[in-house]
């Protein structure tokens, strides 16, 4: 199962690559294509065990979200499993919501190229003093910081595994584009890293 999870982390990355720097079809910008994707509605998605159990079901997800713009399926360890992706998250182009399906049911969900729009701007002493690790959980890091410009959701061994980042609204200096970046297992903080932050 580890091999699945690496595997397919490589491949959700790629293509997320691809998105960002516009590898796309003409249908993603196209004036035709309507966007249905809502941050709040695909923070919603439940993301289920392994086997997909207790993940929001693909019929669910089409009916929010109308069809993907890039459905494809592979087999690792002779798990079948299904990636969708959507373009145009709260109608940004460069935003794209993933999910990854196994038995029809959402086992995996990445939020990429996403700017979160924020009041309070987070520097390097809120960074160091106001998150704890083994202690702060995901909700009080939202409520501190906001909710991460991108973040992916998946469950390992019935561990539920958040890797978030935030990087707007983060006080840097003018040289450098700053990033913090958590990880939380059963939402609480396991690992905290930052990029230039001042």
């Amino acid at each position: 199962m580890k091999s699945f999870v690496r595997i397919t982390k490589l491949f959700l990355g790629v293509v997320a690559a691809l998105l960002v720097v516009g590898f796309t079809t003409t249908s993603f910008a196209s004036s035709h294509y309507k966007y249905q994707v809502t941050r709040n509605e695909f923070d919603k998605i439940s993301v289920g065990s392994n086997n997909g159990n207790g993940g929001t079901s693909l019929k669910q997800i089409e009916k929010e979200f109308g069809s993907p713009k890039i459905k494809s399926s592979h087999t690792v360890d002779n798990v079948r499993t299904t990636m969708l992706v959507w373009s145009g998250v709260d109608n940004d182009s460069n935003a794209a919501a993933i999910v990854e399906l196994v038995n029809n049911k959402v086992v995996y969900k990445e939020l990429t190229g996403y700017q979160y729009t924020r009041k309070n701007v987070a520097s390097l002493n809120d960074f160091n003093n106001k998150l704890t690790v083994n202690q702060t959980t995901y909700q009080e890091a939202v409520k501190e910081f906001g909710k991460p410009d991108e973040y992916s959701v998946s469950t390992q061994n019935g561990t539920k595994i958040i890797s978030a980042v935030w990087s707007s609204n983060l006080k840097h200096s003018s040289k450098a584009k700053a990033t913090m970046t958590l990880q939380f297992n059963n939402d609480v903080l396991v690992n905290k890293s930052q990029v230039s932050m001042e």
